[in-house]
Protein backbone atom coordinates (compact mmCIF):
# COMPACT_ATOMS: atom_id res chain seq x y z
CA UNK A 1 0.00 0.00 0.00
CA UNK A 2 1.23 3.50 -0.83
CA UNK A 3 2.22 5.26 2.40
CA UNK A 4 0.34 8.45 3.29
CA UNK A 5 3.62 10.25 4.00
CA UNK A 6 4.69 9.65 0.43
CA UNK A 7 1.43 11.09 -0.86
CA UNK A 8 1.93 14.27 1.20
CA UNK A 9 5.53 14.67 0.04
CA UNK A 10 4.53 14.12 -3.57
CA UNK A 11 1.79 16.72 -3.29
CA UNK A 12 4.04 19.36 -1.84
CA UNK A 13 6.89 18.80 -4.27
CA UNK A 14 5.16 18.29 -7.58
CA UNK A 15 1.57 19.50 -7.22
CA UNK A 16 -1.81 18.09 -7.99
CA UNK A 17 -1.11 17.34 -11.66
CA UNK A 18 1.77 15.02 -10.74
CA UNK A 19 -0.33 13.44 -8.00
CA UNK A 20 -3.06 12.59 -10.48
CA UNK A 21 -0.50 10.88 -12.76
CA UNK A 22 1.01 9.00 -9.83
CA UNK A 23 -2.42 7.72 -8.84
CA UNK A 24 -3.13 6.50 -12.35
CA UNK A 25 0.17 4.62 -12.27
CA UNK A 26 -0.72 3.10 -8.90
CA UNK A 27 -4.07 1.91 -10.23
CA UNK A 28 -2.46 0.28 -13.28
CA UNK A 29 0.12 -1.60 -11.21
CA UNK A 30 -1.86 -2.38 -8.05
CA UNK A 31 -5.51 -2.40 -9.06
CA UNK A 32 -8.26 -0.49 -7.21
CA UNK A 33 -7.08 1.94 -4.55
CA UNK A 34 -8.19 1.02 -1.00
CA UNK A 35 -11.02 3.24 0.23
CA UNK A 36 -9.17 4.90 3.16
CA UNK A 37 -6.17 5.72 0.95
CA UNK A 38 -8.42 7.15 -1.76
CA UNK A 39 -10.19 9.36 0.78
CA UNK A 40 -6.85 10.52 2.15
CA UNK A 41 -5.73 11.33 -1.38
CA UNK A 42 -8.90 13.34 -2.02
CA UNK A 43 -8.53 15.34 1.21
CA UNK A 44 -4.86 16.12 0.56
CA UNK A 45 -5.49 17.09 -3.05
CA UNK A 46 -8.40 19.38 -2.18
CA UNK A 47 -6.39 21.08 0.56
CA UNK A 48 -3.48 21.52 -1.83
CA UNK A 49 -5.59 22.97 -4.62
CA UNK A 50 -7.51 25.29 -2.31
CA UNK A 51 -4.19 26.63 -1.10
CA UNK A 52 -3.28 27.44 -4.71
CA UNK A 53 -6.50 29.25 -5.68
CA UNK A 54 -6.04 33.00 -6.00
CA UNK A 55 -7.19 34.73 -2.82
CA UNK A 56 -6.61 38.13 -1.27
CA UNK A 57 -8.24 40.26 1.38
CA UNK A 58 -9.51 43.77 0.83
CA UNK A 59 -7.99 46.31 3.21
CA UNK A 60 -8.36 50.05 3.58
CA UNK A 61 -5.41 52.20 4.59
CA UNK A 62 -6.62 55.46 6.14
CA UNK A 63 -4.76 58.62 5.28
CA UNK A 64 -2.98 60.72 7.89
CA UNK A 65 -3.94 63.81 5.92
CA UNK A 66 -7.23 65.71 5.97
CA UNK A 67 -10.27 63.40 6.20
CA UNK A 68 -12.67 62.92 3.30
CA UNK A 69 -15.94 64.74 4.00
CA UNK A 70 -19.04 62.96 2.67
CA UNK A 71 -22.43 64.55 2.18
CA UNK A 72 -24.86 61.64 2.37
CA UNK A 73 -28.33 61.59 0.81
CA UNK A 74 -30.79 58.93 1.95
CA UNK A 75 -31.61 57.15 5.21
CA UNK A 76 -33.42 53.99 4.13
CA UNK A 77 -32.42 50.37 4.68
CA UNK A 78 -29.96 50.23 1.78
CA UNK A 79 -28.54 53.66 2.60
CA UNK A 80 -27.70 52.39 6.08
CA UNK A 81 -25.62 49.56 4.56
CA UNK A 82 -23.41 52.21 2.93
CA UNK A 83 -23.35 54.26 6.13
CA UNK A 84 -22.05 51.22 8.03
CA UNK A 85 -19.05 51.03 5.69
CA UNK A 86 -18.30 54.75 5.59
CA UNK A 87 -18.62 55.24 9.34
CA UNK A 88 -16.06 52.45 9.90
CA UNK A 89 -13.36 54.32 7.93
CA UNK A 90 -11.17 56.38 10.25
CA UNK A 91 -10.42 59.12 7.73
CA UNK A 92 -14.01 59.61 6.53
CA UNK A 93 -16.45 62.05 8.10
CA UNK A 94 -20.13 62.09 7.20
CA UNK A 95 -20.73 65.82 7.49
CA UNK A 96 -24.44 65.98 6.70
CA UNK A 97 -27.53 63.91 5.95
CA UNK A 98 -30.26 64.84 3.48
CA UNK A 99 -33.60 63.01 3.82
CA UNK A 100 -37.31 63.59 3.36
CA UNK A 101 -37.66 63.86 7.14
CA UNK A 102 -39.10 60.43 7.85
CA UNK A 103 -39.39 58.99 11.36
CA UNK A 104 -36.12 57.02 11.10
CA UNK A 105 -34.01 60.07 10.27
CA UNK A 106 -33.11 61.07 13.84
CA UNK A 107 -32.21 57.48 14.74
CA UNK A 108 -29.97 57.10 11.69
CA UNK A 109 -28.21 60.42 12.35
CA UNK A 110 -27.56 59.45 15.95
CA UNK A 111 -26.38 55.92 15.13
CA UNK A 112 -23.82 57.12 12.60
CA UNK A 113 -22.86 60.36 14.45
CA UNK A 114 -23.98 62.65 11.63
CA UNK A 115 -23.96 66.26 12.88
CA UNK A 116 -26.61 67.85 10.68
CA UNK A 117 -29.88 66.70 9.11
CA UNK A 118 -31.43 68.54 6.15
CA UNK A 119 -34.60 68.21 4.13
CA UNK A 120 -33.91 70.90 1.50
CA UNK A 121 -31.41 69.85 -1.15
CA UNK A 122 -30.35 73.35 -2.16
CA UNK A 123 -29.49 74.31 1.43
CA UNK A 124 -27.80 70.95 1.93
CA UNK A 125 -25.54 71.44 -1.10
CA UNK A 126 -24.77 75.04 -0.10
CA UNK A 127 -24.15 74.53 3.63
CA UNK A 128 -22.69 71.05 4.16
CA UNK A 129 -18.89 70.85 3.68
CA UNK A 130 -18.34 67.93 1.35
CA UNK A 131 -15.60 66.52 -0.85
CA UNK A 132 -18.09 64.14 -2.44
CA UNK A 133 -21.71 62.99 -2.26
CA UNK A 134 -23.36 59.60 -1.86
CA UNK A 135 -26.86 59.37 -3.36
CA UNK A 136 -28.78 56.34 -2.04
CA UNK A 137 -32.47 57.23 -2.38
CA UNK A 138 -35.64 55.92 -3.95
CA UNK A 139 -34.70 55.15 -7.55
CA UNK A 140 -37.44 57.39 -8.96
CA UNK A 141 -35.71 60.39 -7.32
CA UNK A 142 -32.12 59.45 -8.14
CA UNK A 143 -31.77 61.21 -11.49
CA UNK A 144 -32.92 64.61 -10.23
CA UNK A 145 -30.83 64.52 -7.05
CA UNK A 146 -27.71 63.17 -8.78
CA UNK A 147 -27.99 65.91 -11.42
CA UNK A 148 -27.83 68.60 -8.74
CA UNK A 149 -24.94 66.95 -6.92
CA UNK A 150 -22.85 66.58 -10.09
CA UNK A 151 -23.57 70.21 -11.02
CA UNK A 152 -21.60 71.29 -7.92
CA UNK A 153 -18.44 69.80 -9.44
CA UNK A 154 -18.11 67.27 -6.60
CA UNK A 155 -17.60 63.53 -7.30
CA UNK A 156 -20.85 61.67 -6.71
CA UNK A 157 -21.56 58.05 -5.90
CA UNK A 158 -24.98 57.05 -7.27
CA UNK A 159 -26.68 53.86 -6.19
CA UNK A 160 -28.10 51.90 -9.12
CA UNK A 161 -30.02 52.56 -11.23
CA UNK A 162 -28.63 56.01 -11.98
CA UNK A 163 -31.75 56.58 -14.11
CA UNK A 164 -34.46 54.61 -15.88
CA UNK A 165 -33.25 55.25 -19.45
CA UNK A 166 -29.82 55.15 -21.05
CA UNK A 167 -30.46 58.65 -22.42
CA UNK A 168 -30.83 60.00 -18.87
CA UNK A 169 -27.65 58.25 -17.71
CA UNK A 170 -25.79 59.89 -20.60
CA UNK A 171 -27.25 63.23 -19.47
CA UNK A 172 -25.71 62.65 -16.05
CA UNK A 173 -22.39 61.83 -17.72
CA UNK A 174 -22.56 65.09 -19.65
CA UNK A 175 -23.29 67.08 -16.47
CA UNK A 176 -20.28 65.46 -14.79
CA UNK A 177 -17.99 66.19 -17.73
CA UNK A 178 -19.20 69.77 -17.99
CA UNK A 179 -18.39 70.32 -14.31
CA UNK A 180 -15.04 68.49 -14.41
CA UNK A 181 -16.02 65.69 -12.06
CA UNK A 182 -17.23 62.08 -12.20
CA UNK A 183 -20.13 59.93 -11.14
CA UNK A 184 -19.69 56.33 -10.02
CA UNK A 185 -22.70 54.01 -10.12
CA UNK A 186 -23.15 51.34 -7.45
CA UNK A 187 -22.62 47.90 -8.99
CA UNK A 188 -21.38 46.07 -5.91
CA UNK A 189 -21.62 42.61 -7.48
CA UNK A 190 -18.55 43.46 -9.58
CA UNK A 191 -16.67 43.60 -6.28
CA UNK A 192 -17.85 40.26 -4.87
CA UNK A 193 -14.70 38.59 -3.54
CA UNK A 194 -15.83 35.12 -4.67
CA UNK A 195 -16.39 36.40 -8.21
CA UNK A 196 -13.00 38.13 -8.37
CA UNK A 197 -11.18 35.14 -6.85
CA UNK A 198 -13.05 32.77 -9.15
CA UNK A 199 -12.26 34.78 -12.29
CA UNK A 200 -8.60 34.89 -11.26
CA UNK A 201 -8.69 31.08 -10.98
CA UNK A 202 -10.29 30.74 -14.42
CA UNK A 203 -7.50 32.84 -15.92
CA UNK A 204 -5.37 29.68 -15.81
CA UNK A 205 -7.98 27.63 -17.67
CA UNK A 206 -8.05 29.22 -21.08
CA UNK A 207 -10.22 31.95 -22.61
CA UNK A 208 -13.79 32.49 -21.46
CA UNK A 209 -16.17 30.88 -23.93
CA UNK A 210 -19.49 32.05 -22.48
CA UNK A 211 -21.92 31.73 -19.65
CA UNK A 212 -25.46 31.78 -18.35
CA UNK A 213 -27.21 34.10 -15.89
CA UNK A 214 -30.53 33.62 -14.11
CA UNK A 215 -32.19 36.62 -12.46
CA UNK A 216 -35.66 35.67 -11.20
CA UNK A 217 -37.67 38.35 -9.37
CA UNK A 218 -40.49 37.66 -6.93
CA UNK A 219 -42.41 40.66 -8.20
CA UNK A 220 -45.91 39.91 -6.92
CA UNK A 221 -44.79 38.97 -3.40
CA UNK A 222 -42.48 41.99 -3.21
CA UNK A 223 -45.23 44.31 -4.42
CA UNK A 224 -47.67 42.96 -1.84
CA UNK A 225 -45.12 43.55 0.93
CA UNK A 226 -44.51 47.14 -0.27
CA UNK A 227 -40.78 46.87 0.33
CA UNK A 228 -40.27 49.60 -2.29
CA UNK A 229 -42.31 52.57 -3.36
CA UNK A 230 -45.11 51.37 -5.65
CA UNK A 231 -43.81 53.39 -8.61
CA UNK A 232 -40.57 51.39 -8.55
CA UNK A 233 -42.43 48.15 -9.26
CA UNK A 234 -43.40 49.42 -12.71
CA UNK A 235 -39.89 48.74 -14.03
CA UNK A 236 -38.21 46.11 -11.88
CA UNK A 237 -35.97 45.02 -14.73
CA UNK A 238 -34.23 48.40 -14.54
CA UNK A 239 -34.73 48.84 -10.80
CA UNK A 240 -33.46 45.45 -9.64
CA UNK A 241 -32.26 43.10 -12.39
CA UNK A 242 -29.81 45.63 -13.78
CA UNK A 243 -26.95 44.77 -11.42
CA UNK A 244 -27.24 41.10 -12.37
CA UNK A 245 -27.34 41.87 -16.08
CA UNK A 246 -24.36 44.19 -15.61
CA UNK A 247 -22.27 41.13 -14.72
CA UNK A 248 -22.59 39.84 -18.29
CA UNK A 249 -20.82 42.96 -19.59
CA UNK A 250 -18.37 42.94 -16.69
CA UNK A 251 -17.31 39.32 -17.21
CA UNK A 252 -17.59 38.82 -20.98
CA UNK A 253 -17.05 42.34 -22.35
CA UNK A 254 -18.97 44.70 -24.59
CA UNK A 255 -22.02 43.57 -26.53
CA UNK A 256 -21.82 43.04 -30.27
CA UNK A 257 -25.33 41.75 -30.87
CA UNK A 258 -28.35 40.67 -28.87
CA UNK A 259 -31.34 38.45 -29.55
CA UNK A 260 -34.13 38.79 -27.01
CA UNK A 261 -37.56 37.40 -26.34
CA UNK A 262 -39.75 39.24 -23.83
CA UNK A 263 -43.19 38.29 -22.57
CA UNK A 264 -43.82 41.14 -20.16
CA UNK A 265 -47.47 40.49 -19.27
CA UNK A 266 -48.17 44.20 -19.11
CA UNK A 267 -51.89 43.55 -18.73
CA UNK A 268 -51.06 41.88 -15.40
CA UNK A 269 -48.51 44.52 -14.35
CA UNK A 270 -45.58 42.24 -15.24
CA UNK A 271 -46.70 39.35 -13.00
CA UNK A 272 -45.05 36.10 -14.19
CA UNK A 273 -43.12 37.97 -16.89
CA UNK A 274 -40.52 36.00 -18.87
CA UNK A 275 -37.32 37.16 -20.58
CA UNK A 276 -34.82 35.06 -22.55
CA UNK A 277 -31.78 36.62 -24.21
CA UNK A 278 -28.75 35.50 -26.23
CA UNK A 279 -25.83 37.95 -26.25
CA UNK A 280 -22.86 37.90 -28.59
CA UNK A 281 -19.90 39.73 -27.07
CA UNK A 282 -17.07 41.47 -28.89
CA UNK A 283 -14.67 39.10 -27.12
CA UNK A 284 -16.22 36.20 -29.05
CA UNK A 285 -17.97 34.83 -25.97
CA UNK A 286 -21.68 34.05 -26.00
CA UNK A 287 -23.85 34.49 -22.91
CA UNK A 288 -27.49 33.80 -22.17
CA UNK A 289 -29.91 35.43 -19.75
CA UNK A 290 -33.07 33.89 -18.31
CA UNK A 291 -35.35 35.97 -16.10
CA UNK A 292 -38.56 34.25 -15.03
CA UNK A 293 -40.52 36.42 -12.63
CA UNK A 294 -42.54 35.12 -9.72
CA UNK A 295 -40.34 32.05 -9.40
CA UNK A 296 -37.97 31.30 -6.47
CA UNK A 297 -35.51 34.20 -6.25
CA UNK A 298 -32.11 32.52 -6.39
CA UNK A 299 -29.75 34.33 -8.74
CA UNK A 300 -27.24 32.06 -10.47
CA UNK A 301 -24.37 32.52 -12.88
CA UNK A 302 -22.28 29.94 -14.74
CA UNK A 303 -19.03 31.12 -16.37
CA UNK A 304 -17.35 28.68 -18.76
CA UNK A 305 -13.68 28.70 -19.81
CA UNK A 306 -12.02 26.18 -22.11
CA UNK A 307 -10.74 23.94 -19.30
CA UNK A 308 -12.97 24.78 -16.37
CA UNK A 309 -15.93 26.75 -15.14
CA UNK A 310 -17.13 28.88 -12.25
CA UNK A 311 -20.56 28.41 -10.75
CA UNK A 312 -22.14 31.05 -8.51
CA UNK A 313 -25.34 29.81 -6.88
CA UNK A 314 -26.39 32.05 -5.31
CA UNK A 315 -24.08 34.82 -6.54
CA UNK A 316 -22.54 35.19 -3.08
CA UNK A 317 -21.09 31.64 -3.20
CA UNK A 318 -18.77 30.26 -5.88
CA UNK A 319 -17.50 26.82 -6.85
CA UNK A 320 -14.67 26.22 -9.30
CA UNK A 321 -15.00 23.17 -11.55
CA UNK A 322 -11.96 21.72 -13.29
CA UNK A 323 -12.05 19.49 -16.33
CA UNK A 324 -13.35 16.21 -15.00
CA UNK A 325 -15.17 15.89 -11.71
CA UNK A 326 -13.01 18.10 -9.48
CA UNK A 327 -14.83 20.92 -7.64
CA UNK A 328 -13.41 23.45 -5.19
CA UNK A 329 -15.16 26.05 -3.05
CA UNK A 330 -13.87 29.57 -3.69
CA UNK A 331 -12.95 31.38 -0.47
CA UNK A 332 -14.85 34.52 0.49
CA UNK A 333 -13.06 37.54 1.91
CA UNK A 334 -14.28 37.99 5.54
CA UNK A 335 -15.04 41.63 4.71
CA UNK A 336 -17.88 40.34 2.50
CA UNK A 337 -19.35 38.67 5.57
CA UNK A 338 -18.98 41.63 7.87
CA UNK A 339 -20.57 44.01 5.34
CA UNK A 340 -22.90 43.51 2.40
CA UNK A 341 -20.87 41.55 -0.20
CA UNK A 342 -18.86 43.82 -2.47
CA UNK A 343 -19.88 47.02 -0.71
CA UNK A 344 -16.72 47.61 1.32
CA UNK A 345 -14.43 47.28 -1.73
CA UNK A 346 -16.77 49.39 -3.85
CA UNK A 347 -17.21 52.25 -1.37
CA UNK A 348 -13.54 52.42 -0.42
CA UNK A 349 -12.68 52.57 -4.12
CA UNK A 350 -14.83 55.69 -4.33
CA UNK A 351 -13.26 57.23 -1.21
CA UNK A 352 -9.71 56.50 -2.40
CA UNK A 353 -10.47 58.16 -5.74
CA UNK A 354 -11.86 61.27 -4.04
CA UNK A 355 -8.88 61.50 -1.70
CA UNK A 356 -6.41 61.06 -4.58
CA UNK A 357 -8.38 63.39 -6.89
CA UNK A 358 -8.53 60.74 -9.59
CA UNK A 359 -11.03 58.55 -11.40
CA UNK A 360 -11.95 55.28 -9.63
CA UNK A 361 -10.18 52.35 -11.31
CA UNK A 362 -11.82 49.32 -12.89
CA UNK A 363 -14.09 47.58 -11.98
CA UNK A 364 -15.82 50.84 -11.00
CA UNK A 365 -18.84 51.59 -13.18
CA UNK A 366 -18.61 55.23 -14.23
CA UNK A 367 -21.61 56.94 -15.79
CA UNK A 368 -20.55 56.29 -19.38
CA UNK A 369 -20.14 52.62 -18.53
CA UNK A 370 -23.45 52.49 -16.64
CA UNK A 371 -25.18 53.92 -19.71
CA UNK A 372 -24.07 50.83 -21.67
CA UNK A 373 -25.53 48.48 -19.06
CA UNK A 374 -28.75 50.52 -19.01
CA UNK A 375 -28.90 50.22 -22.79
CA UNK A 376 -28.41 46.46 -22.50
CA UNK A 377 -31.40 46.23 -20.14
CA UNK A 378 -33.47 48.18 -22.68
CA UNK A 379 -32.45 45.69 -25.36
CA UNK A 380 -33.34 42.72 -23.14
CA UNK A 381 -36.88 44.09 -22.98
CA UNK A 382 -37.03 44.92 -26.68
CA UNK A 383 -38.33 41.52 -27.92
CA UNK A 384 -36.42 41.51 -31.21
CA UNK A 385 -36.28 37.72 -31.57
CA UNK A 386 -38.91 36.14 -33.81
CA UNK A 387 -39.90 32.64 -32.68
CA UNK A 388 -41.02 30.23 -35.37
CA UNK A 389 -42.79 26.93 -34.81
CA UNK A 390 -41.12 23.83 -36.18
CA UNK A 391 -42.15 22.65 -39.59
Amino acid sequence: MLKPTKVITTTRRFGAKFLRKAWVGYKLSHGPIPGPVQRLHDRIRIRFLEGQLPYWERVYRPSANKPVNVGFIGAGRYAQLHLRVLSALDDVQITGLLTRGGPATATVAQEFSIPGVHTDIDRFLAEVPADCYFVVVSSRNTFEIASKCLATGKPTFIEKPAAYTSAQVLQLAEIAERNHTFGMVGMNRRYFSVLQHGLASLADMGPLRGGHLEVPIMLTTDRQQSRLEQAEYEDMMMRNAIHGIDLLRFVFGEVRDIYSYARENLEHRNAAASYATIIEHESGAVSTLLSLWDTPQIWRMHIVAERGSLELSPLENATLHETGDSSLQVRRDPIDIKYRPGMFAQDTSMINAVRGQKIPPFPASLLSDAAKTTRLVEQVRSHNLTLRSGS
